[in-house]
């Protein structure tokens, strides 16, 4: 993952949130956790 995503301060908010949350809240965010688990599951 490019390193200016990880210093917005949105992946900051987005990572204390639930996905429940996340999604009832925006819908538009789940591209953001999709994101994020897949870079996750590469890492791992």
């Amino acid at each position: 993952m490019a390193p200016e995503l990880m210093a917005n301060p949105m992946i900051e908010y987005a990572k204390r949130m639930t996905l429940a949350e996340g999604i009832s809240s925006t819908p538009d965010i789940r591209a953001v956790y999709e994101v994020v688990l897949q870079a996750l599951n590469e890492q791992g």
